[in-house]
């Protein structure tokens, strides 16, 4: 695997797929987009020095991911940006958009799909204490499910749970018993929202703790799907796949590089 400190991208990748989250969220597209739009190189921004975007205020989010855009577009010159945060999605998107005219795709709860297939109308949302909290999800729920009971089930440690076991391999199955504990009480419910990147990770962890009877509604296909949509990247037939990292923090060295196509490191 090379590793390179701030090294100039390859020119013939450039024009792909920008990936962006904190940590290691935006490897969660590596794989359906890989299947997707396999001549199309994607690039994977984990954002480890401000991890994790939903417990931070909305306005330090913003200032963020504009300028670490900024950087990355210059690096990579992307044909298309995906922001793989559900909060960071409903905040950053209008300014992203007025400074980058290529397209941009974000990543909302699916409490839309899951108000449409759930049959008790007892549905949960799974995101960070922070997404949960704020108001667009209110929005959400009055717009696609007034019909439903939605429960929020914020989590705190489940986002770095999920770096921790795509980091050494292993998953806590006690700790994220605990985090999602509450899910259990909620009688009936016949269908969980994945609201965070990261819990894509976890999911077969999930699924074993709260029942198979209970579905799981990730975003991941759905969003994945929208990018190829509105991809505009120049098809070849030599593509690879980067992971883009802050500078001085953890390069995920334990981490399956090769299920996610990822052939390069690069410190930024």
């Amino acid at each position: 695997m090379q590793q390179k400190n701030n090294s100039q991208f390859p020119e013939e990748q450039k024009g792909g797929i920008l990936i962006m989250d904190s940590g290691i969220g935006s490897l969660s597209f590596l794989s359906s987009l890989n299947k997707l739009i396999p001549n199309v190189p994607l690039v994977a921004f984990a954002d480890q020095a401000f991890f994790p975007y939903g417990e931070k205020p909305e306005n330090l989010i913003v200032d963020r991911i504009l300028d670490m855009a900024e950087k990355l577009v210059k690096i990579c010159e992307p044909s298309t940006i995906l922001i793989a945060c559900n909060t960071a999605s409903t905040i950053v998107l209008p300014a992203l958009r007025e400074k980058f005219k290529i397209p941009i795709v974000g990543i909302v709860p699916a409490i839309k799909t899951a108000a449409a297939i759930s049959k008790t109308k007892k549905i949960a949302l799974l995101a960070t204490k922070g997404t949960v909290s704020r108001t667009y999800i209110d929005d959400l729920v009055q717009n696609f499910a007034s019909d439903c009971e939605l429960h929020k089930i914020g989590s705190a440690n489940l986002a770095a749970l999920a770096e921790s076991k795509l980091s050494n391999g292993v998953a806590d199955l006690a700790a994220i018993r605990k985090e999602i504990e509450p899910i259990l009480e909620v009688i009936d419910l016949d269908c969980l929202i994945l609201g965070c990147t990261h819990f894509t990770f976890l999911e077969e962890e999930i699924k074993n703790i709260i029942g198979h009877n209970i579905t799981i509604v990730d975003p991941v296909q759905p969003v994945s799907a929208q990018v190829a949509r509105v991809n505009t990247s120049i098809k070849r037939s030599n593509v690879r796949n980067f992971l883009l990292l802050s500078r001085g923090h953890s390069s995920y060295s334990d981490l399956d590089f090769q299920s996610y196509g990822i052939s390069e490191i690069i410190y930024i």
